[in-house]
């Protein structure tokens, strides 16, 4: 085993037996010493965004979109693309103030100061989707600080996966998220929408990751033969260098198979183009094996069916679920080496109609959001 991977996996094995509070000291001391290099780009961040928050109060309307991501992530990224597109869509010719989490946090105090001389009740806050509803992530601190803050305003919480490691967390996230009586909270899987529907009721609901509204837009012509192993290489991942090229010698049985990612390089200046490249080669596939979400979501963005690997939780799992009922004959979980052997197998062989499209998805999310922005009486 890589000694770089043992000595990780041993140290989040320890952290995660440390009471709650500690952990998310730790996490949060580590964050910051990680975060040191990136002061001067956030400095001049703020101030440009104070500039676009000044210049926003002619505007007839201002939308507040919280936790835009700055990480090369692609999924991410593509998530940001796709609310962004809803946002022009939604309230077209509004002014979209985005802010990062982490420019934020550098000064969350006089942030909102500066949005209180600018925001009105009717301005909608909106904040990124993704797996951010759990107790250490720097989104979900964000959320709280806001919507303390600004509880009168709507609030639209994009499509998350929802985990709370601790009851502390939890209670204190629905003590905000219930003073806000024009809260829309979308969960993408099922179990993440009881625990949506347990924070605040009634004013939760499901929806697939923003993401797939995406499915069929870049599928080809024809299927190509090769198999694409897309495997995350961060702190989440559960698989051992060792591990990951067991499968990809696992897969290469079956026929010829590559490692990819939709991590892109920590340079890349034009997010879309990127993620359409990423897409692009997905489409030349004839079968994606991940353990990343949005690697399905890419593979049936091009129309390439596509097998989850266990990832721990319930994100990839669970959002697998969903995309199978939204894409019947798509998509598969692995269940072990010998379940991946066999799916693979009638997969690349299997003769699949074209990908299901999400043409509505855009058109749902506003009847849902304009039911939940409403002031309740």
């Amino acid at each position: 085993m890589n000694w770089r991977f043992k000595w990780s996996a041993a140290l989040r094995r320890l952290k995660n037996r440390l009471p709650i509070g500690l952990q998310k000291g730790i996490s949060d001391m580590l964050r910051f010493f990680r975060q040191l290099p990136c002061l001067p780009g956030d400095v001049e961040a703020l101030g440009r965004i104070k500039g676009e928050i000044s210049a926003a109060r002619t505007a007839s309307r201002r939308v507040w979109y919280f936790a835009v991501p700055l990480h090369p992530n692609l999924g991410d990224q593509a998530q940001c693309l796709c609310i962004r597109e809803w946002l022009d869509f939604a309230f077209p010719g509004a002014a979209v103030l985005s802010v990062p989490s982490r420019v934020f946090l550098r000064i969350p105090g006089l942030f909102l100061g500066w949005m209180s001389r600018t925001l009105v009740t009717d301005d909608p806050i909106v904040f990124q989707s993704g797996y951010t509803m759990t107790d250490f992530h720097p989104d979900e601190a964000v959320r709280r600080r806001v919507l303390k803050r600004f509880c009168q305003n709507p609030v639209l919480i994009f499509p998350q996966t929802i985990l709370y490691r601790g009851k502390s967390g939890e209670k204190r996230s629905a003590e905000i998220l219930r003073r806000c009586p024009r809260l829309l909270l979308l969960a993408r899987d099922r179990k993440s929408l009881q625990t949506a529907e347990a924070l605040c009721p009634g004013r939760a609901a499901w929806q697939p990751d923003m993401v797939s509204g995406w499915i069929g837009r870049y599928s080809s012509a024809e299927r190509g033969e090769r198999i694409l192993l897309c495997l995350r290489r961060d702190g989440e991942s559960l698989l051992t260098p060792e591990r990951r090229e067991h499968y990809l010698q696992l897969l290469k049985n079956l026929g010829p198979a590559e490692l990819c990612d939709t991590q892109a390089d920590g340079s890349c200046s034009d997010w879309g183009a990127a993620i359409e490249g990423l897409i692009r080669r997905f489409s030349h596939a004839g079968l994606v094996v991940t353990d990343r979400y949005h690697g399905m979501l890419f593979a049936l963005a091009a129309g390439v069916p596509v097998i989850a690997l266990p990832a721990g939780g319930h994100k990839v799992d669970g959002g697998a679920r969903e995309l199978a009922e939204l894409c019947p004959g798509y998509v598969r979980i692995a269940g072990g080496e010998d379940g991946l052997r066999k799916a693979a197998t009638e997969l690349l062989k299997a003769y699949l109609p074209p990908v299901p499209r999400q043409n509505d998805l855009f058109e749902r999310l506003l009847e849902l959001w304009k039911r939940a922005e409403k002031p309740r009486r």
